[in-house]
């Protein structure tokens, strides 16, 4: 039997465990896009079996947040995507009379050194050898699960579960593994169909001058997220914005119209000196046609939503709308994404300002001296980390939290990390060494200390051992 079988087989185990809840049921998810379309597909479950549930979000599993739960008075307990630190949950169980067999935990990080794993149901590819950055998210899981206990009754849960693996960087390129189970069920059950083609052109349902210029990866500076070279782009191609009283979209242009388009968005591209090939402008995309809200209409975009709410601390609209909510909470969340947008922007083009280039191989942008979101210190790092500027190189972002403390956000080139370069390592010795915790995967990790003035110097000698290590 394959590790993917054995996964699928721990999978359909616990959708059991879940089919046969009465409730109540206690949840706790992360705050980022594959956390929230987690969270989603578990509301959307247990309510409709009639369970009775609760659904919390926050930023890390920490003592306060597991005991926090544990306070509810529930049949079961699920934490999700915030780690498998299994000695930290049991602590808070125990401490409040819990029992450990009523703990489901979906993750997918690096397994910590020290844990009781069977006093507890851990659903967790690194368990079967299997690379948790790469392949089932917590939301990829967590769809199986649900799918399976719904007895597949339930197809938007996989619709859900290609959300959460994109805005996890699972799916971008194709699906494998268990990811390619859950595509070719989504497929087959006609919630999803796959597309690819120029990233300026995936969004259909946009006004034009944003369809071509809302897109953060490959992240162009200058163009990136900015509507007025959206606008003056259309109409230096010689395309009207209006046909009939209405904004024309990309389905709506003709073949020639796309061509001029296209060409007008390369020829400005190069005029701003990024060197960038037109396969990399292609992608695949997940396009949901039973959708009728355009801003729902294609996984990247549900993602952007998701995340957007997740960090701006609007983390319940996000589960409401990611289990199926649609009108007036859709209607307040795009507001709440307009303005994620702009700080968004604003933050990165701060950062390319900010940008500090150590040992040819590491970008070091440090807000803590600016009004910074730290929420959205991993959107930063991610979204540089597959620019054309940083792509080969690892970007760590430096900020602080709410209490003060320096919080890291690290992201890798696939090609170190396929050499060896584990940044989840790298995190935790730079926690076990400045006081705090760190962890994640080794081509995303971060970790929150306490913040010096030699920070810099110590996050920079880690990350350079690290690149050393693997040859680099």
């Amino acid at each position: 039997m394959s590790s993917h079988d054995k996964l699928l087989n721990s999978i359909h185990e616990a959708s059991e465990l879940l089919r046969g809840c009465r409730g109540p049921v206690a949840v706790l998810t992360h705050y980022d896009a594959d956390g929230l379309a987690a969270g989603g597909v578990m509301a959307r479950l247990l309510a409709s079996m009639g369970v009775p549930f609760v659904v919390r979000v926050c930023d890390a599993l920490d003592e306060a947040s597991v005991a926090s739960l544990m306070e509810i008075d529930a049949e079961r307990y699920v934490v999700m995507d915030l780690g498998s630190d299994i000695a930290a949950i049991l602590r808070a169980a125990r401490a409040r009379g819990r029992s450990p067999s009523s703990i489901l935990v979906i993750d997918h990080h690096k397994l910590p050194e020290e844990g009781i794993w069977e006093e507890v149901t851990l659903v967790n590819p690194e368990l079967y050898g299997i690379d948790g950055g790469r392949y089932a998210c917590a939301s990829v899981t967590a769809a199986l699960m649900a799918y399976y206990a719904s007895g597949e009754s339930d197809p938007y849960h996989l619709q859900l579960g290609i959300v959460g693996g994109v805005g996890d960087m699972q799916l971008q390129e194709g699906a494998e593994g268990v990811n390619g189970v859950l595509v070719r069920l989504a497929v087959e059950a006609g919630v999803v169909e796959q597309r690819r083609d120029f990233v300026f052109f995936l969004n259909r349902k946009l006004p034009i001058y944003r369809a071509i210029t809302w897109v953060f990866v490959p992240y162009i500076p200058r163009f990136s997220g900015r509507d007025d070279v959206g606008l003056n782009i259309v109409e230096k191609a010689g395309i009207p914005r209006e046909r009939g009283g209405r904004e024309i979209t990309v389905g709506d242009l003709t073949p020639d119209e796309k061509e001029r388009l296209l060409n007008t968005i390369l020829e400005y591209i190069a005029s701003l000196g990024v060197r960038i090939s037109a396969e990399e402008l292609v992608r695949l995309s997940y396009v949901f046609p039973r959708e009728d809200a355009d801003i729902l209409s294609t996984a990247e975009d549900f993602m952007t939503l998701l995340s957007a709410l997740g960090r701006m601390d609007r983390a319940h609209d996000a589960v409401l709308i990611a289990s199926g909510a649609r009108g007036e909470v859709l209607a307040r969340a795009i507001g709440v994404l307009e303005e994620r947008r702009r700080l968004l922007r604003e933050f990165l083009e701060a950062a390319i300002e900010r940008a500090e280039v150590h040992h040819g191989s590491i970008v070091v942008i440090d807000f803590r001296d600016l009004g910074f979101n730290p929420r959205m210190s991993g959107s930063v790092s991610t979204i540089l980390s597959r620019s054309p500027v940083y792509r080969d190189k690892i970007v760590a972002v430096i900020c602080r939290d709410r209490e003060g403390r320096a919080k890291i956000s690290t992201r890798a080139p696939r090609g170190l990390v396929d050499r060896g370069l584990n940044l989840a390592r790298a995190m935790a010795r730079l926690a076990r060494r400045l006081g705090g915790v760190g962890g994640g995967h080794n081509v995303a990790a971060g970790a929150t200390v306490e913040d010096s003035e030699r920070l810099k110097e110590e996050l920079v000698g880690e990350l350079a051992r690290e690149v050393e290590a693997a040859g680099g």
